[in-house]
């Protein structure tokens, strides 16, 4: 049985994009990378800490295992952790005590600001590489993607 030529298609695309994301999170001037590594922080920390300084409120544990897609214990390691280094805090909900909902701190919200900033950079590093042609092929993709909404 072959392949029908869409699916050859699209495996061809996942590769290339796969390929693409792997080249930019192996830039050697990802200095995202070299931020994470001198907080001492997990991916599954650096994942919850973006979560936290993107929430308005207090998230419960649970409430950030389902979002992130781990176990209630994988997160409560990563959040004793982001606790522990000052990134986060830990509270306690006034309708259920059971329920402790974590923020971030003011360093925590400014790390994960500084980490967007450098990938975003990153980024911007990679487009300023393309020649003209590929970055115009570029835009063109991402406007039908995202539908210019990309800020």
């Amino acid at each position: 049985m072959q392949a029908s030529p869409s699916v050859t298609a699209d495996s061809q695309l996942s590769g290339q994009l796969f390929h693409l994301v792997k080249r930019l999170m192996l830039d050697p001037e990802a200095d995202h990378l070299r931020v994470i590594e001198e907080n001492d922080l997990t991916v599954s920390q650096v994942r919850a800490l973006v979560l936290l300084a993107c929430s308005e409120e207090p998230v419960p544990g649970a409430r950030i295992a389902e979002r992130l897609g781990f176990s209630p214990a994988a997160v409560s390691r990563a959040l004793d952790g982001l606790v522990r280094a000052g990134f986060a805090v830990r509270s306690e909900s006034e309708e259920d005590r059971r329920v402790r909902p974590f923020a971030a701190t003011e360093s925590g919200r400014e790390l994960a600001n500084e980490l967007s900033a450098l990938r975003r950079a990153q980024l911007e590093r990679f487009v300023e590489r393309l020649e003209p042609g590929q970055r115009e092929a570029l835009a063109t993709a991402m406007d039908a993607i995202v539908g210019g909404e990309v800020a």
